[in-house]
């Protein structure tokens, strides 16, 4: 922190020091985000290029969040620091295709993309993924 000479502090840029997003909201918001990814697509008329890409990246980021050890993971085998990781690569991954010639040349299949992205990453900057004790998560069974 630095302060001014006239008495007012001004605190460094940090990203999102208040991190709303639970990694029970998290992780049910990966759920909606997958299942968009894997059904969104065709139905919006995308060129079956694009809807081969969404597919394949939905089933990968669905299946991570299913073996993610968060409240709704079904078999809990990924911390959510490796989960963090996929977000992270997955992410990167997304914003790299934006320039594939199946999203950029596609006007409808490009504006679900960029909308898809900008949603994928205010989960990810909004998430608390170190939030160990997450009092949100509704009891779920668990699957063995």
């Amino acid at each position: 922190m630095v302060t001014s000479g006239c008495g007012v502090t001004i605190r460094p840029l940090q990203i999102m020091e208040n991190k709303p997003i639970t990694p029970a909201l998290h992780q049910l918001l990966d759920y909606g985000l997958g299942a968009a990814q894997m059904l969104a697509p065709k139905r919006l008329g995308a060129n079956s290029k694009a809807v081969k890409l969404y597919q394949i990246a939905g089933v990968a980021f669905l299946g991570v969040n299913v073996l993610t050890d968060a409240p709704y993971g079904l078999k809990r085998l990924l911390p959510m620091r490796v989960h963090q990781a996929a977000d992270t690569g997955f992410l990167i991954a997304m914003g790299a295709a934006t320039f594939l010639p199946a999203i950029r040349k596609d006007d409808r299949t490009r504006r679900f993309h960029l909308g898809f992205l900008a949603l994928a990453l205010t989960n990810y900057f909004l998430s608390d993924y170190a939030n160990t004790k997450d009092p949100e998560a509704l009891p779920m069974p668990s699957i063995h």
